[in-house]
């Protein structure tokens, strides 16, 4: 079975980026993919997802190279973070903890659970 955690991060400009954090526990020992879909509406009406190929050991790693990679597109753009939420609560990384992560990376950005 799969577990899925939403988290939308939303930009000072019109980028969309959604991390998906997924826990695996059909295996003997529970392990931890993530990916992250994204749009750049200047470029195509299309999403793209980029996908993390190493499986984690817990959820923390996984969250932030997924928040590191979006972190490094958003820079890109010239945008920056202004808001992280789970619109479908934290079953995988709770909110303090993602907070710990956002803030180690340099990010002055509010983590919020269902808006708040």
């Amino acid at each position: 079975m799969t577990t899925l955690q939403e988290i939308s991060v939303r930009t000072s400009g019109s980028a969309l980026q959604i991390i998906f954090l997924s826990m695996r526990t059909d295996a003997v020992v529970p392990y931890f993919f993530v990916e992250v879909l994204y749009r750049l509406p200047e470029f195509s009406p299309f999403s793209n997802v980029y996908s993390f190929s190493t499986p984690y050991s817990d959820s923390g790693s996984a969250f932030n190279a997924a928040f590191v990679w979006t972190q490094g597109l958003v820079k890109k753009r010239g945008e920056a973070i202004i808001e992280i939420d789970n619109p479908c609560n934290c079953p995988l990384l709770s909110k303090l903890k993602q907070q710990a992560i956002v803030s180690a990376a340099g990010a002055n950005v509010p983590v919020l659970e269902n808006g708040k």
